[in-house]
């Protein structure tokens, strides 16, 4: 028996925008013979546990969140650095944490496949995944070569369409970090984006300049960002900025 959509679609939320991605990338991905995907999407730094849209087997998704395992898959790591589609053996180290991923995998039959990669200007990865599960390697590794434009159009539509949905800010923060600043940093980083000077956003506030420092310093910190015009750049392209304060 077939499964349902919805037990299929490996995500944190089953809503029916993560069933027409799904639905969608099904019927692309099998017009081209391929059958077996995972599209992920992540911040394109640090261990956080990624966004799943996938077919992969349901036990193997469960177990890859449950035990972090995404913190030591070293094809996301290799995507990191990759600008174009690589094969999954070209992201093997030595490693042994490594080895072990890829022992899991072996055991739900994901093994051979390649990936598809985007990085966007918001600082996020989307990653497409392709997994051999139907043909020999000859004819799989065709398939990719063959269908390799294709495939990465397929993940630009997906990625964009993925963050056009939820919005810049949740997306690049994911579940825990959806509201990375207070309201009080919201509030000094919006005076400090129209040009006021941190002895007037103490005044406005009526708090010290040493305490409009100390807000500021921590919204450079959250935002990874080299200095506070660096933020105020960072928070306006990612849809922070609030044209009057909360």
């Amino acid at each position: 028996m077939q499964e349902k959509v919805e037990d299929k679609v490996n995500a944190s939320g089953k809503d029916a925008f993560y069933e027409e991605i799904f639905s969608t990338l099904t019927e692309a991905l099998s017009a081209l013979g391929l059958d077996q995907f995972a599209y992920y999407s992540l911040p394109r730094e640090g261990a956080v546990q990624p966004e799943i849209i996938s077919n992969f087997p349901r036990e193997y998704y469960e177990r890859y969140c449950a035990e972090k395992l995404y913190r030591i898959d070293s094809v996301i790591e290799a995507a990191r650095h990759r600008v174009t589609p690589f094969a999954w053996d070209t992201a093997v180290t030595m490693g042994e944490e490594c080895s072990n991923i890829f022992d899991i995998a072996k055991h739900y039959r994901i093994t051979a496949g390649y990936t598809f990669v985007v990085h966007d200007h918001y600082g996020n990865m989307g990653t497409l995944h392709i997994c051999n599960h139907s043909h020999d390697a000859e004819m799989f590794n065709h398939l990719i070569v063959k269908n390799r434009a294709n495939l990465q159009m397929q993940l630009l539509d997906t990625h964009e369409r993925y963050v056009a949905h939820f919005g810049a800010a949740g997306f690049l923060f994911a579940r825990d970090l959806r509201n990375p600043l207070s309201e009080r940093k919201n509030e000094v980083l919006h005076w400090a984006s129209i040009g006021k000077t941190y002895e007037e956003i103490a005044v406005i506030l009526n708090i010290s300049e040493r305490t409009v420092k100390f807000h500021m310093r921590n919204v450079v910190s959250k935002l990874k960002a080299v200095n506070a015009k660096h933020a105020i750049k960072k928070a306006s392209d990612m849809h922070l900025l609030v044209e009057t304060p909360a």
